[in-house]
């Protein structure tokens, strides 16, 4: 019988998981309380779901706990050999078993892509992943590829030559998606466990073409939620907007490895350079999507943090209501002129830092020339920097930014007894204002 729901594009910054574990109704439940959106559960390779696997009933268990749902294919132990024929094969039961457990037409449903023989030819891996994505697509399922370790094919064989265009980044080092980018991201953290079921996390997130994973969902489930965990200070909770812009760069932040700094301006972990390749066309696509200039990349050298920001604003969704800019000193002092004005279209006003508290997915702003401060703007042309808020704890905050020692890096800021930053110099930048954010 089929499941009961409705096909529906996914809200950018939905907090999910996988997991290969069978859930109960109340652990789905729990699962859902704990912030998490949708459920993604694993097919067999074999003619019928197999033991563990997803079956009819757990699908109902998931859907009826306000989860929303896809699938994914068991893949081979690590070193196996791709081909057309298996893909075929391996595509045709993928399909037959999602119809087993009620699937209607239009869902994504997963290829695994990972542990593969180091001497496959990438065209046997092209040819077997076409073959699958061919089967799938006949049985009225939209395919999709996750990207895992050992996948062998480059960023463009995946973009250029495979017959999909839903792709889900796994937690390893994997080969960005030129031009397109993820819709999925999976971050992996050993023995991450919630109501006893062992998961690693997801998030969705609309791709550089206006595309996104194609879920099952009751409607309870079909409105993403903030990241379980997040902490949105004084304000109370963070909106929606603030969760994806937050997800978003702590995904840029992990893709680069993690760059750390202390709150004494310590390197406390080193992560990719912005000239590495394929780091520098990452901040290609800063450019390109942030500010709408294809020409520039992580080769030139030309400071990329404004690009940065502007990216994660965009891409976070912000549309008419930032002011995207290759200069921070742009939005920073149209903030402060919108609180001024009390100009309610703003996506952000800008206060001085004893006005306000930071929450998740503000930004903090920084001057870097002498004679800057909040007072003083030089009619918004300056050398300036500015950072998301990606975390807040009692004295401190977690700041992301880019171009910061050549890289995404993540900063910690003290805050006062009060909760409150405070104006101070460190590496030659001073900070004076915080961005509030103020969409929904």
């Amino acid at each position: 019988m089929p499941l009961t729901g409705t096909v529906a594009a996914a809200a950018p910054g939905a907090q999910g998981f996988d997991a290969d574990t069978i859930l109960t109704a109340q652990t789905a439940s729990r699962l859902r309380q704990a912030g998490f959106a949708f459920c993604i559960r694993y097919l067999s390779r074999a003619e019928g779901q197999q033991s563990g696997d997803l079956s009819a009933a757990e699908a109902e268990r998931i859907l009826d706990a306000g989860l929303a749902l896809m699938a994914i294919q068991h893949v081979e132990g690590a070193g196996w050999t791709p081909s057309a024929e298996l893909g075929t094969n391996y595509g045709l039961a993928a399909a037959a078993n999602a119809r087993e457990v009620g699937f209607p037409d239009g869902v994504n449903i997963w290829l695994d892509l990972e542990g593969i023989n180091h001497a496959t030819a990438a065209s046997d891996v092209i040819a077997y992943c076409n073959a699958w994505c061919d089967a799938v697509t006949s049985a009225g399922y939209l395919p999709g590829v996750y990207v895992g370790a050992n996948a062998i094919l480059s960023g463009d064989q995946l973009y250029w030559r495979l017959k999909t265009k839903h792709y889900w980044k796994s937690g390893s080092s994997v080969p960005d998606i030129p031009q397109r980018g993820y819709q999925l991201n999976q971050r992996i953290v050993p023995g991450d466990t919630v109501a006893g079921v062992q998961i690693d996390r997801d998030v969705t997130q609309t791709d550089h073409f206006g595309d996104a994973v194609q879920w099952l969902a009751r409607d309870s489930a079909a409105t993403a939620v903030s990241e379980p965990g997040l902490v949105a200070g004084a304000a109370g909770t963070a909106s929606l907007f603030a969760a994806r812009a937050v997800t978003l760069a702590n995904g840029e932040w992990d893709y680069f490895d993690r760059q750390q700094f202390d709150a004494n301006g310590h390197l406390v972990h080193s992560g990719h350079k912005e000239g590495e390749d394929p780091y520098y066309r990452r901040v290609g696509v800063y450019w390109d999507v942030g500010v709408e200039d294809p020409t520039l990349d992580g080769r030139h050298d030309v400071p990329w943090s404004a690009a940065f920001i502007s990216w994660v604003m965009r891409s976070a969704g912000a549309g008419k209501r930032f002011v995207y800019s290759p200069q921070h000193s742009v939005y920073i002092s149209r903030a402060i002129r919108d609180l001024s004005q009390q100009r309610q279209a703003a996506g952000y006003w800008c206060y001085r830092l004893n006005e306000q508290r930071p929450a998740t997915g503000d930004i903090v702003c920084w001057a870097r020339e002498s004679g800057v401060d909040y007072d003083h703007q030089k009619g918004g042309n300056y050398a300036g920097h500015a950072d998301v808020v990606t975390d807040v704890r009692p004295g401190e905050i977690d700041i992301v930014g880019g171009n910061v020692g050549d890289s995404v890096s993540k900063r910690t800021l003290l805050l006062n007894a009060d909760g409150f930053l405070q104006q101070h110099n460190a590496g030659g930048e001073l900070l004076f204002g915080l961005m509030k954010c103020r969409i929904a």
